[in-house]
């Protein structure tokens, strides 16, 4: 799997004028110009599930939980620029404000105060962000915290990491940041199959269909479309299933990814919490469906979509998924009744996932010396930063709730890439309050 078609050039204006200039250094155009236009590989990893994949179902249903929730909004009233606290000197925060370094640490979001009012502005600015998600291997853990083990009874690698690639505008009208990826979407079957690829027919003369699942099947998607492999072969189908509707797919995953209720906030600022000098953060999802693999223009990643799936990942989706029940062991739901593909989507943004069992791709802060840190977990459970495991969070097992919860710490590779863009550093200014679930993480 590749990314393909040009990047879209940014939009940078060679001098300054105004009161935005204080956002800017001497080397802003070089800063802000990215290189050409490249194919990145997206090899899977050597160890067992080639790419991120859902959480483990749960034991029980979380289908009757509440909507996703909805979109970030201002909190606040537009405040006034004759209020005596207001900022009319903005281009001259920049000396509290230093450029962002690859060396800085990650500073922690902090709790929004109401904004003063502020003269600052900012030029329209378009990029392409290369990246890597912030994940590595390790011995991988039953839920229950004994080895998962292969066939041949020795201890499975879990995690790994993966490059990723997104676009950011920024629009001054509006003051907002968008964050979009674009999605190719390929219809596929996995089916029995002997060792040329010729289907295995079952009684009534029809192919066998299997499920897709991960850590069993991932090396079939990376063998490709008519290489059999232990039994299967993938094929190209004629069209999605009828129940997908790629618009109310987009429409959810966004509603979903947008639920932060988080800003951009220039750090450093003499006005501290309450510095007006705020960006808006929205995610864009576009769906792009490729019948047989048929072109369909530029596009950030590609995706294989099954016709069910017992447990997805990064870069195979189901129509379908598997979700057990009490008393109903073969229950798939619709993807709109789970934030499944709303989970997949944050890993193209880099987000890595907030749980550990059975192979989850946990921040590589949580891995010391390839094994789970749990003590690391402990420490940082009341942080606004990743967990290593949250059943609320979008990136957790929330993934199979409506109700999965997006976090303020969710931006932060936007905020690094803004950072660059600007040459100046971002803070990210969240609304909501913290408080813990059952397991002790942030809720």
């Amino acid at each position: 799997m590749h990314l393909a078609g040009p990047a879209f050039a940014p939009v940078v204006v060679p001098f300054k004028t105004g009161c935005d200039a204080w956002l800017y250094s001497e080397s802003f155009a070089e800063k802000t110009t990215p290189p050409g236009s490249k194919q990145v590989n997206w090899e899977q990893p050597q160890s067992a599930g080639a790419v991120p994949a859902a959480p483990p179902s749960p034991s029980t249903s979380d289908a009757s939980a509440s909507s996703a929730p909805s979109a970030n909004a201002a909190a606040y009233d537009q405040p006034s620029p004759d209020a005596p606290e207001a900022d009319h000197d903005s281009k001259h925060e920049m000396k509290k404000s230093p450029a962002s370094k690859e060396t800085d640490p990650e500073p922690e979001p902090i709790k929004l105060a109401e904004p003063v009012w502020c003269d600052w502005n900012l030029k329209k600015v378009e990029t392409e962000c290369d990246g890597a998600t912030e994940t590595g291997e390790y011995k991988a853990l039953t839920n229950t915290k004994t080895p998962w083990l292969n066939l041949d009874s020795s201890q499975r690698i879990g995690g790994g990491s993966f490059p990723t690639k997104f676009e950011l505008l920024y629009e001054p009208d509006t003051k907002t940041l968008t964050a979009s990826v674009r999605v190719k979407i390929i219809p596929v079957d996995l089916i029995k199959a002997d060792s040329t690829g010729q289907a295995i027919l079952d009684c009534d003369g029809r192919k066998q269909s299997v499920p897709y699942e991960n850590s069993a099947h991932w090396r079939n998607v990376a063998n490709g479309v008519g290489s059999p492999f232990a039994g299967l072969v993938m094929e190209y189908r004629d069209a999605a299933g009828s129940n997908v509707d790629l618009v109310a797919l987009k429409r959810q995953v966004e509603a979903t990814l947008n639920g932060h209720k988080s800003q951009l906030i220039l750090a450093g600022c003499s006005k501290a919490a309450s510095c007006g000098c705020r960006v808006k953060v929205r995610f864009n999802v576009t769906f792009l469906l490729s019948v047989k693999n048929c072109h369909v223009g530029e596009y950030h990643k590609e995706i294989w979509l099954f016709p069910k799936t017992d447990r997805a990942d990064a870069a195979s989706w189901g129509e379908s998924n598997f979700d057990p029940i009490p008393k109903d062991p073969n229950r798939y739901v619709s993807l709109s009744e789970m934030n499944i593909v709303a989970h997949e989507c944050g890993h193209l943004f880099n987000y890595p996932d907030e749980y550990w069992a059975f192979g989850g791709f946990v921040h590589s802060d949580y891995i010391n010396n390839g094994e789970l840190d749990f003590k690391k977990a402990d420490e940082l459970k009341l942080k606004q930063t990743w967990k290593m495991m949250s059943t609320p969070n979008l990136m957790g097992s929330g993934a199979r709730r409506q109700s999965a919860k997006t976090r303020s710490y969710y931006l932060r590779y936007v905020r690094q890439h803004f950072s660059k863009m600007t040459n100046k550093t971002w803070n990210i200014g969240y609304e909501e309050e913290l408080v813990c679930d059952e397991n002790s993480q942030i809720n």
